[in-house]
């Protein structure tokens, strides 16, 4: 941000990253109270294949100028240390929107005394009618309309890879048509563990790019739906039983977001 208190110098340099590089670059501090560890810096790969966070101490904000981050846009290391636990940054910037300080404070406090160490207020991180937000690094995931009650059940869910469907926006490696499909099928299935869906491909479908027809067809093995409509191919590797693919496919026809997953099905579940 404009009026934030940093060097001129390394302003510049943040400013120039993201049109030129695709880093995105976010300020962070240590909630109110929190115990202060000097200058902190975090560099995050969101790709959905094998997303990485790591990490460093700086004596000085300066210290950045020194610090090559053009591997970073090319989805490669800094060579700062691996960071193991996810980090949990709290859009607290009221300047940009009085809502995001006025809800997202108390949510940082609370989220500050379950994970002092993971949990930073951050800068605009968008989504100001959802707020207040939280961006889970490093795996990109924005959270919308968390309360103070929340925290203690995000932090430890996130610790073993459980995500909060009811509070979850999206997934930022993914284009807008194929993170609504990943929050759908994962509402509709109840599947909360992060690993358990991958995408495996996405498509454009419709005048330009061809007509998709419906069907739904299913193996002793495996079961398939496809749809119409807008952008996504997503697997499953958790396991579920037949009925509940059925359900998925009435409900997908209700919607418009063209679905294709594949799931395997042990029969021993029908």
């Amino acid at each position: 941000p404009a009026d934030a208190r940093i060097d001129e110098e390394v302003k510049r340099l943040l400013r120039s990253l993201e049109p030129v590089s695709g880093i995105r670059p976010l300020l962070i501090r240590r909630h109110r109270g929190a115990p202060r560890d000097g200058v902190r810096v975090f560099a995050a790969h969101v790709g959905p294949a094998r997303p990485w966070l790591e990490g460093a101490h700086l004596g000085d904000v300066r210290e950045l100028l020194d610090l090559d981050l053009r591997p970073l846009g090319e989805a490669r290391s800094l060579g700062l240390a691996p960071q193991e636990r996810p980090v949990q940054l709290v859009c607290t910037h009221g300047r940009h929107d009085r809502c995001c300080a006025e809800l997202g404070r108390p949510l940082a406090a609370a989220m500050s005394r379950e994970s002092p160490e993971q949990t930073w207020e951050v800068s605009h991180i968008g989504g100001d009618r959802f707020a207040p937000n939280v961006l889970v690094l490093p795996h990109g995931l924005y959270y919308g309309r968390l309360s103070a009650s929340d925290a203690a059940g995000f932090v430890s869910g996130h610790r073993s890879g459980m995500l909060d469907l009811e509070h979850l926006r999206g997934r930022s490696a993914y284009p807008l048509a194929i993170q609504a499909a990943d929050i759908y099928l994962r509402r509709h299935l109840g599947v909360r563990d992060l690993a358990a869906l991958g995408l495996r491909e996405h498509a454009r479908s419709g005048p330009q790019a061809g007509y998709m027809p419906r069907r739904s067809t299913q193996s002793s093995r495996v079961g398939r739906l496809s749809h119409v409509c807008s952008s996504v191919a997503v697997s499953a590797s958790s396991r579920t039983s037949t009925s509940s693919v059925r359900a998925l496919d009435r409900a997908v026809d209700q919607v418009e977001v063209r679905v294709a997953v594949e799931r395997v099905v042990d029969r021993r579940m029908r």
